[in-house]
């Protein structure tokens, strides 16, 4: 995954990327419900999801670009909630 967990220094413009080994339901992955980027304040509280455009590839490659850079000085956290985002048998990913 890009950026690793816990990495600093990231590039603000640059983006987020999964590698998930599974035939994903498209539909299934929307932006906001079933994937989210949010900035975490500092009590860990997340905030708002990020907008930005979702691409999922034919090499598993599942990747978020924000909007808007991300802001400097920021913690992020990527969250896939349980069942949201299906994989072609209908599984929830997690």
């Amino acid at each position: 995954h890009i950026p690793r967990p816990d990495q600093t220094n990231y590039p603000a413009g640059a983006p987020i990327t999964l590698l998930i080994h599974e035939t994903l339901r498209s539909e299934t992955i929307v932006n906001g419900t079933t994937f989210m980027v949010r900035p975490l304040a500092a009590g860990g509280t997340p905030g708002a999801p990020l907008p930005g455009r979702i691409v999922f590839t034919f090499d598993d490659i599942l990747q978020f670009t924000p909007s808007t850079d991300l802001l400097p000085n920021t913690t992020y956290e990527v969250s896939l909630p349980a069942d949201g985002i299906r994989d072609a048998a209908g599984n929830g990913l997690i």
